[in-house]
């Protein structure tokens, strides 16, 4: 995640920028659980594992969020709009205990954290944004437009550009590793 002009990326991760985002959080969890970066895995992993925007992380009571073990639900922040996304194993071991233990706080909070942990993960532009559209790319990959609209609760458009953005950013990535020269 290279920095931009304007501020920090709201761009799709690329394949090697996941791999280090999954590892540090898998990594970071496996720690003693007072260490303050576990706390910090477990907020980075939430968004980019769901895709949940900030305000319902920081605001839970206010758009539903709970989670039963099997699934996490929430209303969606523009639309209200039920979410309902499975525990996948990469969270199932500490996502429960983490989302009934969350304070009431203002999202900004979140996107600090985030900002925190990418500088760790080597990173520093990482953004809740960022992981909520990676997140929704790897959907549509993975389980197809439909799925990942169900999933999400974007809307068409929106998932059209963040597909589009995440195979723009990819296929750049995967020119830039096999030495690609312009010209």
């Amino acid at each position: 995640m290279s920095p931009r002009k304007g501020g920090p990326s709201t761009e799709p991760l690329t394949e090697e920028e996941q791999a280090l985002v999954e590892s540090w959080i898998q990594r970071t969890i496996a720690r003693d659980p007072f260490d303050r970066n576990v706390y910090l895995a477990k907020v980075v992993g939430t968004f980019y594992y769901t895709g949940m925007h900030p305000a319902v992380l920081a605001r839970g009571d206010l758009y539903n969020l709970r989670c039963d073990g099997e699934w996490i639900r929430w209303n969606r922040t523009k639309t209200h709009q039920p979410i309902r996304f499975p525990v996948i194993p990469e969270i199932k071991s500490w996502i429960r205990g983490f989302l009934e233990t969350l304070p009431t706080e203002h999202p900004i909070t979140y996107n600090r954290r985030v900002h925190e942990a990418g500088r760790l993960i080597g990173l520093p532009d990482l953004t809740p944004r960022a992981l909520r559209h990676t997140r929704a790319a790897v959907l549509m990959e993975r389980t197809g437009f439909n799925t990942a609209k169900y999933l999400t609760g974007a809307t068409d458009g929106v998932l059209i550009d963040y597909g589009k953005r995440a195979a723009s950013k990819s296929d750049l990535a995967r020119l830039a590793r096999e030495g690609f020269k312009a010209g």
